[in-house]
């Protein structure tokens, strides 16, 4: 959500710089540095946000994949750490990361249905996500090449390519954050119904996030 975020304030701030700050970077007026230091906080920002998620995402989806054979509720048809690089690798990127997921969702069904379980409710929400996830990498890094030209005219179509982005980045970034939410969910449930009972009788709470339930 913060990386998304802080991709709205910085695409704000290309808008403004074309249209009020074309000339900030020579310029010595008050405004222009206090445009600046927004322009230039806002870029740091996304970028550290931008690493963050993804970074936190991976390990998250690492973890999940992990779950589905600790907690012995199916296999993703794939192992945790092909679940993470399928990210990396040209051209698979752009369908085995969406299966990975899908799989992971399937394979920690409980065969019930939960109140959180965002994704049962609105079984279209994993083909939405991945949709937008693609249009907005390749729509970014279309417009990443051209901000590296040396043509203002490149540079301003790529400012209007981070415009048209902006809906897609948004509706990807809620989407995912839905699948997660469904998906822990799920897992959550199947741990705590698979948890051993205690001498009390009461049942002792199994998290899928922990080392300890992982056997790690």
């Amino acid at each position: 959500m913060v990386s998304a975020f802080f991709t709205v304030v910085f695409t704000l701030c290309e808008l403004v710089e074309h249209f009020a700050f074309p000339d900030w970077e020579t310029s010595e007026e008050l405004s222009a540095t206090l445009f600046a230091i927004t322009y230039g906080t806002s870029g740091v920002t996304w970028s550290i946000a931008l690493v963050l998620a993804a970074v936190g995402y991976l390990v998250w989806i690492h973890r999940a994949a992990k779950n589905t054979f600790a907690l012995g509720f199916g296999t993703v048809g794939t192992t945790p750490g092909t679940a993470v690089w399928c990210w990396f690798i040209p051209f698979v990127n752009l369908f085995k990361p969406y299966h990975v997921v899908g799989r992971i969702y399937r394979a920690s069904d409980p065969d019930q249905m939960l109140s959180n379980d965002l994704v049962a409710r609105w079984p279209k929400v994993l083909s939405v996500w991945w949709g937008a996830w693609v249009i907005s990498s390749i729509i970014g890094n279309i417009s990443i090449r051209l901000s590296l030209k040396d043509d203002p005219a490149l540079t301003t179509t790529g400012m209007w390519l981070d415009v048209v982005d902006m809906p897609f980045t948004l509706v990807a970034a809620g989407t995912a954050i839905a699948i997660i939410w469904s998906i822990e969910a799920r897992q959550q449930h199947l741990a705590e119904r698979a948890a051993p009972t205690s001498v009390g009788g009461s049942p002792q709470h199994f998290f899928p996030h922990s080392n300890a339930a992982l056997g790690e």
